[in-house]
């Protein structure tokens, strides 16, 4: 009887088990479904930002005119300033001192 009594609580215990790595299972699937909805929504967003991108650079750049080829265009004289305004980068060894 002992065995039996043995052998039913490990068949619960085996069941209790089975359902919880069932439960596991199913909430990283449901993660993963999550995860990758989130990946198309930010591919969805990073191509609106390349296209936004190109309609910005379109709008304000080139500097140069595209037919400036002939053009004489000397400003090695003035230094070159990052887009963000943070000051002369057209020294690369004037870099921040370390």
């Amino acid at each position: 009887m002992q065995r039996v009594h043995t052998l039913t609580q490990a068949n619960h215990n085996a069941d209790r088990m089975i359902g919880q790595l069932v439960q596991e299972r199913n909430e990283a699937w449901n993660e993963r479904d999550l995860l990758l909805q989130r990946v198309d929504e930010l591919e969805e967003y990073n191509i609106n930002l390349h296209e936004e991108f190109h309609a910005l650079y379109n709008g304000v750049g080139p500097y140069a005119p595209p037919d400036a080829t002939g053009m004489d265009i000397d400003d090695e004289d003035e230094p070159i300033v990052s887009p963000g305004g943070d000051g002369d980068v057209s020294d690369p060894d004037d870099g921040p001192e370390e």
